[in-house]
């Protein structure tokens, strides 16, 4: 929950891990979330988006985008 999207890497961020990542899968929860499948290095990452997210930044399966991860989110 605590990983988010951005179509270019940020700078002047206080999330300090940002990693690109392919958009591998796209599903639709309910009218208002999302969950989206990225894969990164071979690794799999889950992030939930609002629909309308989703929609602005045009987010369609094999596109190349950043993950922002919180460290407080990370789990091994």
């Amino acid at each position: 929950r605590d990983v988010s999207i951005t179509l270019k890497q940020q700078i002047n961020t206080s999330i300090l891990n940002i990693v690109p990542v392919t958009i591998d899968q796209i599903i639709k929860e309910n009218n208002a979330q999302m969950t989206v499948r990225l894969i990164a290095n071979g690794t799999a990452l889950l992030c939930k988006i609002s629909c309308k997210s989703a929609d602005d930044l045009q987010l369609k399966p094999g596109d190349k985008v950043f993950a922002q991860i919180k460290s407080a989110a990370i789990l091994i």
